[in-house]
């Protein structure tokens, strides 16, 4: 997998995961703000807002729409870090040391393998 392919995996990983976080987000500021209205437009009363039950059918929007606002805002400020974790590069070196090695044995050498630390993987090649 070369590093095109990489930072394309990622990208679509980074879309993803700002799509997810913004729906979140337009929908928990859709249930506060619904519920705020239909408290205080609707009743006419601003503590009915936060009362628990409004007798026509509705939830609390308030105490569901803001973790749903917190979490979509923490998806899209850190979504970044999050498709950097999703979308690991394989690894070019060693898998003993971590030296970094092309894979192909040493001028003069018999047999490929870690310059560094001596490691040969089972097929032969470090």
């Amino acid at each position: 997998m070369n590093a095109e392919r990489i930072h394309d995996f990622r990208a679509a990983a980074l879309w993803a995961i700002r799509a997810g976080g913004a729906s979140l987000f337009g929908w928990g500021v859709f249930m506060v703000s619904a519920r705020l209205l239909y408290g205080t437009i609707g009743t006419g009363q601003l503590r009915m807002a936060w009362t628990t039950w409004m007798d026509i059918g509705q939830t609390h929007g308030v105490f569901r729409g803001l973790p749903l606002m917190g979490i979509g805002l923490v998806l899209i400020v850190f979504g970044r870090p999050l498709a950097r974790w999703i979308v690991v590069p394989p690894g070019t070196g060693c898998p003993a040391c971590g030296y970094p090695a092309s894979g192909d044995a040493e001028p003069g050498c018999a047999e490929p393998g870690c310059t560094e630390c001596g490691y040969r993987s089972a097929g032969g090649a470090a």
